[in-house]
């Protein structure tokens, strides 16, 4: 499993310090961040990535503050957070449907391992009650 997550560019690092350090070798289970600058985005994106059983759940955080700079301009934003939970192997089909969805010319797209949770919670998101299509 690391090697896949390792050469995906889901967790930097070595690949034996990730044996060492965490249980992310035994584990799919990932959070994807990504933001929109509207509520209806981040409805859009959320349903459509649960409904192609793409991720068992997605949060939406609003009034999130975003400060960045985008093509040499300061900017300071509002934006709607996602918290998609789902598992390593569905994220590419999460990346794609994001940037088909997503108005932002570069939206934010990130993925991080979860190393420990809930037995239950983690082998519901793994796919005991969301099918993952072929």
């Amino acid at each position: 499993m690391c090697e896949n997550l390792y050469d995906k560019g889901i967790i930097l690092g070595s690949v034996t310090a990730c044996n060492v350090y965490c249980r992310i070798c035994d584990m799919t289970e990932i959070l994807v961040l990504s933001t929109t600058d509207t509520p209806e985005l981040a409805q859009r994106i959320a349903s459509a990535l649960v409904e192609a059983n793409e991720a068992a759940c997605v949060n939406i955080v609003p009034g999130i503050r975003s400060v960045y700079r985008w093509e040499g301009k300061m900017c300071d934003e509002t934006e709607f957070l996602l918290l998609i939970k789902s598992t390593a192997e569905r994220f590419d089909a999460i990346n794609a449907r994001i940037h088909r969805l997503h108005t932002y010319q570069v939206p934010e797209v990130i993925a991080v391992p979860i190393t420990a949770g809930d037995p239950a919670y983690l082998q519901w998101i793994a796919g005991s009650r969301f099918q993952i299509p072929d």
